[in-house]
C-alpha cells in the first residue's frame, strides 16, 4: 500500500515466533497512519493504491459503476438538503423526473405541454417579453392545454378591456342583416323576404307580397271614419249620430240622445259598484212591477235572507195549521219513519227521541194524531217522572161524597148522586121507613156533556187541526 512502511522491521511478527504485542501496536499504527494519510494511495485498482471504492455510505448506500451512480433502494438517498443544497447541476443528456417544484411552487404542466417549447423560434426580445413577469406558476399555468398559435395569441395586442365583454357588445356577422343594409332607403319602401334574400319593395308591391286588398282585407277610407278622425276628443264627449254626420256631445246632451231621463245624481248612484256583470245580471228579468220600496226591504240585510227565514222557524219546531195538508218546509207529524240524510237538520235537533227507524239511516217523527200536547215538566215537579217526549194516557182526578139517608124519602140529594124511593117495610137504626137506593153517576152533572152512549175520554171542547213539524 502506497504511503504504508513497515514498522516490524526484525521481522518479530512471523510464523513460529512470539508475537510481541508492541510490535503488533507498531504495525497497526503504521497501517492507520497510510489510511489516514492525504496522499499516497489513490484505490484506483493499481499496484499498491488499493482496489477502487464503489460502495459508499453508513450501509454501502450509494453504489457507482463505470457508468452509472445509483442508490442500493430505490427513492431512498437525496442529494442535497433543504438548507445544504449543491451550487450548479449540469447535464448532457436526458433528465427523468415524476415531479418538478420551482421555488416551492409545484409545476403541473405535463410532459407534453411542457414540449410545447421545443421548435419555439421566438428571438432573445420576444422571450425576455417575461422578465418581471410576477405571475405564479398556478396562474403561468393558465397556460396549460392552450392551442392558440403565435399569430392568434398576437390578436390580443393593444386590447384595453375584456375581450368578451366587446364581443357581446358588439353584433354578430350575419347574412340577413348584411342583406338588409345594402337595400336602398327609398320611401315608402318595406323590406320583404323573397324566399332567398331580403329586398326593399314598395307599398303596392308589398301589399300584394301579403296577399292584402283595400277595401276587402284592410279598411278603405270612409267619410264616416273621416269626421271621426275631425272631432275633438274633449274630455267626457261622446260621438253620436244626429241623422246626417257624427257629432261630439256633452254626457247630458248624449243621455238626451239615449232617451234616459234618470238624474245625473241618480246615476251616480253607481259611483264606487264593484258588482259583475254576472252579479248586475241577477237582476235581468225581475218584473216591471216589483216597485223601489219592495227592493228597499233588503237594505241593511247583512246576511243570506233565506238562511234568517230558516233560523227564525229552526228544525224541529211544531205548530198546528189549519189545513189538511204540510206546508212547504214541513212535515206531517204523524210518526212516520224518515231519511236521516233527507231530513239531517231535523235529525239534528231532535235525533231518536221518538223512535230511531232502522237504527241507522232512517228515524221517526212524533205522532201528534188525536193528541193535545202538554209542556214537558223539565223539574217543575207538576208533572212529575215524565221523560221528554213521552206520551200519557188519559186520566180523571177522584171524586168523593156524601150522603145521608134515615127513613125519610125527602132526603136531600145533589150533584153526581140520584135518589130512588122504595116503599117497603125496612129496619134502619131504630126506626123503620121507606128505603132509598142512591146512584152515582157524572152525565147527571150540572151542565154534563154526553153522548149517547159512555165516553172513553175525558175531554174539553176542542178544534181538530194538522200538527206539523219544521224540517
Amino acid at each position: 500500500m502506497t504511503g504504508y512502511v513497515r514498522n516490524d522491521t526484525a521481522n518479530t511478527i512471523a510464523n513460529g515466533n512470539v508475537i510481541d504485542a508492541d510490535a503488533l501496536d507498531g504495525e497497526f499504527n503504521a497501517i492507520e497512519t497510510a489510511f489516514n494519510a492525504s496522499t499516497g494511495h489513490n484505490h484506483d485498482g493499481s499496484a499498491a493504491n488499493g482496489a477502487p471504492i464503489t460502495k459508499i455510505g453508513p450501509t454501502q448506500d450509494v453504489v457507482a459503476s463505470a457508468t452509472i451512480l445509483y442508490p442500493r433502494i430505490t427513492n431512498t438517498v437525496s442529494l442535497g438538503t433543504a438548507s445544504l443544497k449543491f451550487k450548479d447541476a449540469h447535464f448532457d443528456g436526458i433528465v427523468y423526473t415524476d415531479d418538478i417544484t420551482l421555488n416551492g411552487t409545484a409545476i403541473t404542466a405535463t410532459a407534453a405541454e411542457l414540449n410545447t417549447l421545443d421548435g419555439i423560434t421566438a428571438s432573445t426580445a420576444e422571450l425576455n417579453i417575461m422578465d418581471g413577469v410576477t405571475a405564479t406558476a398556478s396562474e403561468i399555468n393558465v397556460l396549460d392545454g392552450i392551442t392558440a398559435s403565435t399569430t392568434e395569441l398576437n390578436y390580443v395586442d393593444g386590447v384595453t378591456s375584456a375581450i368578451q365583454t366587446q364581443l357581446d357588445n358588439k353584433q354578430p356577422l350575419d347574412a340577413d342583416l348584411t342583406a338588409i343594409s345594402a337595400l336602398a332607403k327609398a320611401d315608402g319602401n318595406i323590406i320583404v323576404g323573397d324566399g332567398t334574400t331580403w329586398v326593399a319593395e314598395s307599398g303596392a308591391t308589398a301589399r300584394a307580397s301579403l296577399g292584402v286588398t283595400i277595401g276587402t282585407d284592410v279598411q278603405a277610407w270612409d267619410a264616416n271614419l273621416d269626421q271621426i278622425a275631425a272631432l275633438t276628443p274633449t274630455d267626457n264627449n261622446f260621438i253620436v249620430g244626429n241623422g246626417t254626420a257624427w257629432t261630439a256631445e256633452t254626457p247630458a246632451s248624449a243621455l238626451e240622445s239615449l232617451g234616459v231621463t234618470a238624474t245625473a245624481a241618480e246615476l251616480n248612484t253607481l259611483d264606487g259598484i264593484t258588482a259583475s256583470v254576472a252579479e248586475l245580471n241577477v237582476l235581468d228579468g225581475i218584473p216591471a212591477t216589483l216597485t223601489a220600496t219592495e227592493l228597499g226591504y233588503v237594505d241593511g240585510v247583512t246576511s243570506s235572507i233565506q238562511t234568517q227565514i230558516e233560523q227564525a222557524t229552526p228544525a224541529g219546531a211544531v205548530a198546528m195549521f189549519a189545513r189538511n195538508t204540510a206546508p212547504t218546509g214541513w212535515l206531517k207529524a204523524n210518526g212516520a219513519t224518515v231519511s236521516r240524510t233527507t231530513y239531517a237538520a231535523l235529525f239534528a235537533a231532535i235525533g231518536t227521541t221518538f223512535g230511531a227507524g232502522d237504527g241507522s239511516t232512517t228515524f221517526k217523527l212524533p205522532d201528534l194524531r188525536g193528541e193535545f200536547p202538554r209542556g214537558w215538566d223539565d223539574g217543575r215537579g207538576v208533572d212529575t217522572s215524565r221523560t221528554f217526549g213521552s206520551a200519557q194516557l188519559d186520566q180523571m182526578q177522584r171524586l168523593t161524597g156524601s150522603f145521608r139517608s134515615h127513613g125519610d124519602s125527602g132526603a136531600p140529594v145533589a150533584g153526581v148522586f140520584t135518589k130512588t124511593t122504595n116503599v117497603v117495610s125496612s129496619t134502619w137504626g131504630d126506626g123503620t121507613g121507606d128505603t132509598d137506593t142512591v146512584s152515582f153517576d157524572s152525565a147527571d152533572s150540572p151542565n154534563a156533556r154526553t153522548s149517547s152512549t159512555t165516553s172513553g175520554e175525558t175531554r174539553a171542547r176542542n178544534v181538530a187541526l194538522l200538527f206539523c213539524i219544521k224540517y
